[in-house]
């Protein structure tokens, strides 16, 4: 086997993979097919806050089902998040520094005591048309 690629990760340090180009391929096909996941499950919140008619942090607060429909959704976008490569999360950085994992983890782990605040602070950041415009760059260029 050959080095395919050199990847840099979130620290700066160069990392070589070793691996031919279809390994390569496969990756990059895998990482299309999380942010294509990604992209809908920030489209469902999307969703849920049209359906609910949420535009502030009060009404958001006060729409107990879209609280559940919308931090089931920040729990599929972490867990999709994990499986993308670090090589792709450098090319997009602006996604990768919303804090998902902290919103998924009081979601999960403190449900009677979640701070919604947080949760909306992230969908807000999720829902901005730079983060899909980020997102889809993203997928492009795994070409």
């Amino acid at each position: 086997m050959g080095l395919a690629i050199v990847s840099v990760c979130k620290s700066g340090i160069i990392m070589a993979i070793k691996g031919g180009a279809d390994e390569m391929k496969q990756s990059n096909e895998t990482d299309k097919i999380c942010i294509e996941k990604i992209i809908k499950y920030i489209g469902d919140i999307q969703t849920c806050f049209n359906h609910f008619n949420i535009t502030t942090y009060s009404e958001f607060e006060n729409q107990r089902l879209a609280q559940l429909a919308i931090t089931q959704s920040i729990t599929n976008i972490y867990e999709t998040k994990k499986y993308l490569q670090q090589a792709t999360l450098y090319n997009i950085p602006d996604f990768d520094k919303i804090k998902i994992g902290v919103a998924r983890n009081i979601a999960s782990h403190d449900y009677e005591s979640i701070n919604f605040e947080t949760i909306y602070r992230i969908c807000t950041k999720l829902l901005s048309s730079h983060i899909k415009e980020v997102l889809e760059d993203g997928y492009d260029k795994l070409g």
